[in-house]
């Protein structure tokens, strides 16, 4: 369906599904992940589905294009966020680094969590770099709707931030950078290497300056920051870091494995290989009380309770500073009608899907 030049798509060939079904080019479709190669396609008219979030920023895929849509399936747990460290990065025990016993001399001050949870302008995020592919929330659990927290609320304010580290005693030196009992607030915000990821952080970085903190960014390869080489002290379950930004992603309807991200028995530790879930190491028994719980609720209405419970818990005590809410965006052409699920792959209907007669 769509020569090399445009990047040998893998080819699906699927059976017409009953006899009202109508004819997909024959029964052949193409999915296509390359975002340049999604892009051509889309463009000239020769792609019926294309997968890829930054599709959705394609001007092929505007409402007056005539060979493609958009459409976007809601991903239920996938969402880019901050995660602040709950022990001190430098300290080290047991040749264990970072000590999992300490505690962070900056960010266990809480005027410090606020704050930096009030500088992180989502809309922004949203509006200038992902556009309908990002949803601003403040919520670490967002789907299906029914847990979906009404408690937390999005706030960007430089000047609440500003008054929230003035309260808890941290000045501004004569660099503007504020610091308390000696120490500067500065602190190191690694991520990924992604042209997202540093525009995120590039966004975070100004809003910080203006409350007085010194944000140092840092990238590391994403093959690496994502791997579990345990000798290795730029991934992301070592956290040798203050913040870290990744995708959080979790793909059954129920959030009890997604929710295991936070409990104090995940937390990444050298025993474990630095393979836990919870990499930032935050602790709170309630939350593991709450977690529990909902292992054994079996009133739906309960167990969603104690579900919004722990999202609070965690936003609250700015244990996760969530960013988006990512939604997979996928190329349609305007006459196919491809019903894609947000709890599956997103061919496993192409059986039902058909192509609509001009």
């Amino acid at each position: 369906m769509l020569g090399d030049q445009l990047g040998r798509p893998r080819l699906i060939v699927g059976q017409i599904n009953g006899e009202q079904r109508k004819s997909i080019a024959s029964g052949v479709a193409a999915q296509i992940r390359r975002p340049a190669v999604g892009r051509q396609a889309a463009e000239i008219g020769r792609a019926d589905f294309v997968v890829h979030a930054e599709l959705a920023l394609s001007p092929a895929l505007q409402v007056d294009q005539p060979h493609a849509a958009h459409t976007a399936r809601p991903t239920p747990n996938e969402r880019d966020a901050t995660f602040p460290l709950e022990p001190d990065p430098a300290s080290e025990a047991d040749g264990e680094r970072p000590n999992p016993k300490s505690r962070h001399p900056i960010l266990s001050d809480r005027a410090v969590r606020d704050a930096l949870a009030l500088l992180l302008d989502r809309k922004s995020v949203q509006e200038f770099i992902y556009g309908r592919a990002g949803v601003v929330t403040p919520n670490f659990l967002n789907n299906p709707a029914r847990f979906n927290s009404p408690n937390i609320k999005d706030e960007f304010s430089v000047d609440k931030a500003n008054a929230a580290l003035d309260a808890g005693g941290w000045k501004r030196g004569a660099d503007g950078v504020r610091e308390k009992d000696g120490r500067k607030l500065k602190l190191l915000f690694q991520t990924s290497i992604n042209s997202v990821r540093q525009k995120v952080q590039g966004i975070y970085k100004q809003s910080c300056a203006k409350a007085g903190i010194e944000l140092e960014l840092k990238g590391v390869t994403a093959a690496v920051f994502f791997s579990s080489d345990v000798a290795n002290p730029d991934t992301y379950g070592r956290f040798l870091a203050d913040l870290q930004m990744y995708a959080v992603a979790g793909r059954l309807p129920d959030p009890d494995s997604f929710m295991q991200w936070l409990v104090s028995w995940q937390a990444s530790s050298k025993a474990n290989k630095w393979l836990g879930l919870n990499r930032g190491r935050w602790a709170s028994d309630e939350y593991d009380a709450a977690y529990r719980a909902s292992e054994f609720e079996l009133d739906p209405v309960k167990r969603a309770a104690l579900m919004i419970r722990m999202n609070d818990l965690v936003c609250n005590d700015h244990a996760v500073i969530p960013i988006v809410y990512r939604p997979t965006v996928h190329g349609l052409a305007r006459n196919l009608v491809a019903p894609v699920s947000g709890w599956d792959d997103s061919l496993n209907g192409i059986a039902d899907w058909y192509r609509e007669s001009a």
